[in-house]
């Protein structure tokens, strides 16, 4: 097999389907692939599924709104803290590397105040992530996609096993950091999954 500068998946396991075959965007190996998650296609999506994944987005933030407006100082933070870049779905605009950089404290910080600041923001009165774009310096498309892949981790991590189970990709099993969970309104330990892996 010939060598190539920038594998796919797809090329280092000689999978027999390629881009046009599937709905889901094939990750390079070394670095990542300038595509986002757009939280607001959820929104105007037709499919129910996508509709209750963008309210329980917006739940996270409602429940941030609370936090703040009870006066917390580390409930909020820490629930923004765990908004980590998931590296291993290769979004984004890193080169060389499939590793960005996550929200530090200073960005956690501004956002904090601007939900201190903007009246409908410390009302829970957001009704899309993307108004943090307007409001908070450093929010742009690629961060909005990382909030909304690490709150929403779970559903991608389901929907990768079984992309992977039906396309008869190579897997191992995993655990993936953290995922949020709403019922419990916090951040706990990913179940360990059979996801396709970096070879």
């Amino acid at each position: 097999m010939a060598t190539t500068a920038n594998p796919r998946l797809i090329d280092v396991f000689g999978s027999d389907f390629t881009q046009n075959d599937v709905e889901f965007a094939i990750p390079r190996l070394q670095e990542d692939i300038p595509l986002y998650v757009d939280p607001f296609l959820l929104w105007v999506s037709d499919n129910s599924e996508y509709l209750a994944l963008h309210e329980r987005l917006i739940g996270f933030f409602r429940l941030v709104s609370d936090k703040v407006r009870k006066g917390e100082i580390d409930g909020p933070a820490q629930l923004l803290a765990g908004c980590e870049e998931p590296y291993s779905m290769g979004l984004g605009y890193a080169l060389g590397t499939k590793r960005g950089t996550n929200i530090g404290s200073g960005l956690i910080a501004e956002i904090l105040r601007v939900y201190r600041t903007v009246p409908q923001l410390a009302e829970g009165k957001m009704r899309h992530i993307e108004e943090l774009q307007l409001v908070v310096p450093g929010i742009a498309e690629d961060r909005t996609s990382d909030i909304a892949c690490s709150v929403l981790k779970d559903f991608f991590l389901n929907y990768t096993v079984d992309q992977a189970s039906r396309l008869r990709i190579p897997t191992r099993s995993a655990r993936l950091g953290k995922i949020y969970d709403p019922s419990r309104q916090l951040w706990a330990p990913a179940p360990e999954t059979a996801l396709p892996y970096n070879p």
